[in-house]
C-alpha cells in the first residue's frame, strides 16, 4: 500500500470502525447496578448527594447531614492500551492481521468499567462507604427518634458470599464515575509525530478514565451464610426492617441477587424452578433475578 495521506485516512477509518465493533460487542451484567456519574476533575466529592430531594425524604435530615459532612472522595483512574503497527507491514499490505488486535482493544476498553465495578462489589465487605463503616457491615449507625441505633446489612458465615440488591431506590448501590469515555487515538503521520518518524511505526491506542465507589448501604444486603431459602428470607426481612430517622420504613425490597460460581446451581433451584423437586409450588420462584459474578468467592 502506498503511504499516501488518502490511504492513511482510509486505513484510519477502517481501524476506527473495527475498534467500535469491539467496543459495542460487550454487554455488562453488573453495570446496571451502578449509578453513572460524569466527572470532569481528578476526583469527585460525593457530599452533593445530600442535596437530592428524594434522598432527604427517604433517609431523613440527619442521615443526609452525615453524608454532607463525610469527606467521601472517589479518585479517577486511567486505562490505556496501544498497538504498534510497523509501517513496512502497511506498505506490504500485511496490516489486516492487526484488525483483530484493534477489535480486541475496543473490547478491553468496553470491559474496563465492569472490571472496576466487579472489584468494588467483591470489596463491599471490606471497603467503607459514606458513614465510615464498610459498605456491607453489621453496625451502620442510624439515629431513630433522636437515639442512635445500629443496623446491619450483613449475614455472617463461612460460605461463598452472595448479595441482595434493590434497584428501585433513589440511587443505585454502587457509583461508576466516568471521566473519559473510551476513544480511539491514531498517530500515523511522521510529519506530526516524532515517535512515528523515529520508530517507523504507526500507533493505535485507546484510553478511558473513571472510578467506582459506594452509594447507600441500605440498598444491598451481603451474606456469607449458605444460600438457602431460610437465609435468603432472613436477609429480605432484614432489608424490609430498615427505617429512616423518623422510624418510617424505607420500603426496601430486593430485586436481584449476585452470586458466585458455586452458588449457581442453588440459585437455579431457589429462583428459577416453578415447581419444587419434591413436588408443589416453589414460593421463591422469580422472587429475585440472579446475576452471576464469578469473582464472588469464598475467602
Amino acid at each position: 500500500m502506498d503511504m499516501s495521506s488518502e490511504n492513511m485516512r482510509s486505513l484510519r477509518t477502517g481501524f476506527k470502525a473495527t475498534f467500535q465493533k469491539g467496543l459495542k460487542s460487550y454487554t455488562s451484567l453488573v453495570m446496571p447496578f451502578a449509578e453513572k456519574i460524569s466527572s470532569d476533575d481528578e476526583e469527585e466529592i460525593y457530599s452533593w448527594l445530600s442535596e437530592v430531594p428524594s434522598l432527604k425524604e427517604w433517609l431523613g435530615a440527619r442521615q443526609v447531614k452525615a453524608l454532607s459532612e463525610y469527606d467521601y472522595k472517589v479518585r479517577n483512574k486511567p486505562y490505556e492500551a496501544t498497538i504498534e503497527v510497523p509501517r513496512k507491514k502497511i506498505e506490504r499490505d500485511k496490516h489486516n492481521s492487526y484488525a483483530i488486535a484493534i477489535k480486541g482493544m475496543g473490547l478491553a476498553a468496553a470491559k474496563w468499567p465492569t472490571q472496576l465495578l466487579t472489584k468494588a462489589i467483591v470489596a463491599s465487605f471490606t471497603s467503607p462507604c459514606f458513614d465510615g463503616q464498610n459498605f456491607i457491615d453489621d453496625d451502620h449507625p442510624i439515629y431513630v427518634a433522636g437515639k442512635q441505633q445500629l443496623f446491619s446489612n450483613f449475614q455472617d458465615g463461612i460460605e461463598e458470599p452472595w448479595i441482595l440488591i434493590d434497584v428501585n431506590q433513589p440511587v443505585l448501590p454502587w457509583i461508576f464515575q466516568e471521566a473519559q469515555k473510551p476513544r480511539f487515538i491514531v498517530k500515523d503521520d511522521p510529519e506530526t509525530s516524532d515517535k512515528v518518524n523515529d520508530n517507523n511505526k504507526n500507533y493505535y491506542s485507546t484510553d478511558v478514565e473513571g472510578a467506582v465507589g459506594y452509594a447507600f448501604w441500605q440498598t444491598v444486603y451481603g451474606s456469607k451464610a449458605e444460600l438457602t431459602e431460610a437465609n435468603v428470607n432472613a436477609a429480605i426481612d432484614a432489608m424490609a426492617d430498615l427505617v429512616n430517622e423518623n422510624g418510617d420504613p424505607l420500603d426496601i425490597t430486593p430485586t436481584h441477587i449476585l452470586i458466585g460460581n458455586k452458588n449457581r446451581s442453588k440459585a437455579v433451584q431457589l429462583f428459577d424452578l416453578k415447581t419444587l423437586a419434591a413436588g408443589g409450588d416453589n414460593s421463591m420462584y422469580r422472587v429475585l433475578k440472579t446475576v452471576k459474578v464469578s469473582a464472588l468467592k469464598k475467602a
